[in-house]
């Protein structure tokens, strides 16, 4: 089966969840048997000046072929509905790119499948079927979305719609998506690469104290995932009880954040890191990870992460919003905060490390819940919905 994956904008610059899902997926279509192809725009809508656009037309990344033919000449604004480059990037460099690989590598794709967190951007997938007739259409939604009805109505356009969530399923409904279009596929994880290490061996190599208390975020700071949440927790937190709570960016920190920690009391509890890092390395040298999310829109709905901790078998305090509920369950996998609410946060952290027993029962439950996102079972239920598009045809 050929397989083209349009994505948006992969960047070597930053680390991005949903590539990395995306990813793990074409490596396992492609383990057995099939021909998978990413293609992209190259320019990304972003404001952050340290994320680089990605300029190479082509590249080969763990033996998945990425290509990025087309941009148009970059324009100073970043509002990329005024930006004729952004805005070509966001509807027309995929559909066009996959005119380009069908040509340049003489293949005919049989499944055109489209990812986003907005249901507009479903257009890319419409206007590339203009250059693959035969292929049939699959559009992955990410995640919940505040776009308005009409938006939703344009996945109908689609064969097949993916939610990863019985609730994000309920939204799509509600919102004019066809409900025979949905069908639940949760995100892909390689469960084998997150197994636990030896805490002790990996403290020292990275120069850790044995005996802290060390607690890791790590991820981005956007407004959703609770980052300023975590700065205010440790006014709730004693600081003599070596307590480390670590958070690494992959890019940077902003100055208002080692402001903001100058003024708190505590403020030697957290320590900044901005540093790509071996994810399995940091969850096995923690005592617990936190994740305190408001509200999961515009990223995955099936946090990488979190998957990432769970597998790793590292005790997990994050916050009881409906989107990790479904996933997940308090006091069985993980324990959940309020959220937007440090205190509340603080105190969960506390009841975690000062229960070893509770520790282990979280996270042998967290570790039999996360493999039914193993990636080998994520990929046979995504072919098993392909298969069944094209058998319609016959």
């Amino acid at each position: 089966m050929n397989i083209a994956f349009l994505t948006k904008e992969y960047h070597p610059s930053t680390v991005d969840a949903g590539f990395t899902t995306l990813l793990n997926l074409a490596k396992e279509f492609k383990r057995q048997g099939n021909t998978v192809v990413m293609i992209s725009g190259r320019e990304k809508y972003t404001q952050h000046k340290n994320i680089l656009p990605a300029k190479k037309r082509f590249e080969l990344v763990e033996g998945i072929p990425i290509f990025r033919p087309y941009k148009f000449p970059q324009f100073k604004t970043n509002v990329w509905i005024l930006n004729p480059s952004l805005f070509f990037n966001r509807f027309f460099a995929a559909p066009a790119g996959l005119r380009y690989v069908q040509k340049r590598l003489n293949l005919k794709f049989d499944i055109i499948h489209s990812f986003s967190s907005a249901p507009i951007l479903v257009l890319n997938n419409i206007l590339a079927k203009s250059f693959s007739k035969n292929a049939k259409k699959v559009h992955t939604i990410k995640s919940s979305s505040v776009f308005d009805n009409f938006s939703f109505k344009l996945l109908n356009l689609s064969d097949a719609v993916i939610s990863s969530l019985e609730l994000l399923k309920k939204e799509f409904i509600k919102k004019g998506c066809e409900k025979n279009k949905i069908t639940i596929i949760n995100s892909p994880i390689y469960i084998k690469n997150f197994r636990k290490k030896n805490k002790t061996g990996l403290r020292k190599k990275y120069g850790f104290n044995k005996k802290d208390k060390l607690i890791l975020y790590y991820g981005n700071r956007v407004h959703s995932k609770g980052t300023d949440i975590i700065l205010n927790c440790i006014d709730y937190l004693p600081k003599n009880k070596n307590i480390t709570i670590l958070m690494i960016h992959p890019t940077v920190w902003p100055k208002e954040y080692t402001e903001y920690l100058k003024k708190k009391k505590n403020r030697t509890i957290i320590k900044l890191m901005v540093k790509k890092i071996n994810v399995a390395d940091y969850l096995s040298m923690a005592n617990a990870v936190i994740f305190p999310y408001r509200n999961l829109q515009a990223t995955e709905a099936n946090p990488l992460c979190l998957l990432e901790a769970m597998a790793c078998k590292t005790p997990i305090v994050t916050t009881s919003i409906p989107e990790i509920n479904e996933l997940v369950t308090d006091y069985k996998d993980v324990l959940m905060a309020l959220p937007n609410n440090p205190k509340s946060l603080a105190e969960k952290i506390l009841e975690m490390i000062n229960n070893p027993e509770l520790q282990r029962k979280l996270t042998k439950n967290a570790y039999k819940t996360v493999k039914k996102f193993d990636v080998s079972i994520i990929a046979k239920k995504h072919l098993e919905l392909y298969k069944k598009l094209l058998k319609k045809d016959v």
